[in-house]
């Protein structure tokens, strides 16, 4: 085993070939990192535990919501033929779809 690779027992049974930390002897899988302190008494410094007791985003938060686009079709008449333009509205933004001369 190469002195610079943590060695950890992967589950395909072979050695982990990812490189090691100097502390531990191995990597960011395997132990290789701190999970943070578990006295709440020592998170107080933490600006980013403000109002966020763990487990997800404060209450109210709308950044992941998603929507669907409004799906809008036109027919322009060109003489004998037609153009249908499919195109798509989110959050004020139009983009085409598609393009059809039929």
């Amino acid at each position: 085993m190469d002195d610079y690779l943590c060695g950890a027992k992967t589950r395909s049974g072979r050695p982990c070939r990812n490189p090691r930390f100097v502390g531990t002897g191995r990597c960011k899988y395997h132990g290789g990192l701190s999970t943070g302190p578990k006295d709440p008494s020592k998170l107080k410094g933490n600006k980013n535990a403000v109002g966020n007791k763990g487990g997800g985003a404060p209450k109210g938060n709308k950044n992941a919501a998603k929507k669907k686009p409004e799906i809008r079709e036109v027919i322009i008449p060109l003489g004998r033929r037609k153009i249908y333009i499919k195109y798509a509205i989110l959050n004020g933004e139009q983009r085409e779809i598609s393009r059809q001369v039929v």
